[in-house]
């Protein structure tokens, strides 16, 4: 135990310390990039991925993803759609340690009033996160998750499998 507890602080992967646009914002203004910021500087070769997805599923990357230090960012094309808008990361740390997660930002323009619009109660009311989200940012999200699971499992047998083999040996079977 005593190990274990002095081993634990050199063992801490990167984590996302600050986010813009940030987790859960909703913004008037439409931003230019999405940038994060981590705890611990990122490695530049390959592997640093920041999507984000429109709520009606299409990716407003418009460039490649630049790695300054702890800082990954990627430029963006103009929001034209109002809704939840996912944002999907993976980086690797310094020390070669993946870090992947998303969260969603809402994106809510400014509705310009004209006398016709403020009288028309026929139009739909604004999108909720329930509708915007669909299915691909979900999808994404859960593709990563089932892949990190199968190269756990992966892991567990073979860590297994070395362990049962090394117990049949060590009692002369």
């Amino acid at each position: 135990l005593a190990v274990l507890a002095t081993a634990s602080p050199a063992g801490a992967h990167a984590q996302l310390i600050k986010a813009d646009p940030a987790r859960d914002a909703v913004l008037a203004a439409a931003p230019e990039s999405a940038s994060l910021t981590f705890s611990e500087d990122l490695s530049d070769i390959g592997g640093t991925l920041i999507s984000v997805v429109a709520p009606d599923g299409t990716e407003v990357n418009s460039g490649p993803v630049r790695v300054e230090g702890p800082v990954a960012s990627v430029p963006l094309l103009p929001l034209t759609v109002a809704g939840a808008y996912t944002v999907t990361f993976r980086v690797v740390s310094s020390d070669a340690h993946i870090v992947n997660d998303s969260y969603q930002f809402q994106y809510q323009p400014p509705v310009a009033a004209s006398p016709s619009a403020a009288a028309d109660t026929s139009s739909p009311g604004p999108v909720t996160t329930a509708e915007a989200t669909g299915s691909k940012g979900g999808l994404r999200l859960s593709v990563g998750k089932i892949a990190t699971i199968a190269v756990f499992a992966a892991v567990y047998f073979f860590v297994a499998r070395w362990l049962k083999a090394y117990r049949r040996r060590s009692l002369g079977r």
